[in-house]
């Protein structure tokens, strides 16, 4: 049996839900590698990680929980943005990280919906947890947005 000198004890930082998700975020921000010149850029916001992965642009929110007010209008500001910046573009929202959202923040999303297609984009969803593919199954949301299970195969639908 290890003696109490010998055990490694965890620095309470470890534990801190808002250094645990500033961590998070951070190593979202990163770029480990990229893969060809040109293939793959990336933009960080405090909501969204924007990347282009051959000419896609992929939005990949950063919260797991999309409820409260301020939340959604930075995201909501920070999708604005992202349309204003790209003109005609395809984008892919990823919601790998969303594990809750609110009815405020799919007026948010038809809203977008509607920027992309003025500006004659093409705009598809992925990687959305099953409550809130039922969320959008309940809604029609589900009939309005072309959804995937996986990144991967939303970038080869475009």
């Amino acid at each position: 049996m290890p003696e109490d000198s010998d055990r490694v004890t965890p620095s309470p930082s470890l534990f801190n839900p808002r250094e645990r998700a500033e961590r998070r975020k951070n190593r979202r921000n990163q770029v480990s590698h990229l893969f060809g010149i040109g293939t793959m850029t990336r933009t960080a916001y405090p909501r969204v990680l924007v990347e282009t992965i051959h000419g896609v642009t992929i939005a990949n929110f950063a919260d797991a929980e999309i409820l409260n007010e301020e939340v959604i209008g930075e995201v909501d500001e920070q999708l604005q943005e992202l349309i204003g910046g790209l003109g005609q573009a395809d984008v892919l929202l990823n919601f790998r990280e969303v594990r809750l959202m609110s009815s405020t923040m799919l007026a948010v999303l038809l809203k977008f919906a509607r920027r992309v297609t003025a500006a004659e984009g093409r705009l598809k969803l992925c990687c959305i947890a099953p409550d809130l593919a039922q969320v959008f199954k309940i809604t029609r949301f589900d009939r309005i947005f072309e959804i995937y299970d996986e990144e991967s195969k939303a970038l080869d639908s475009f």
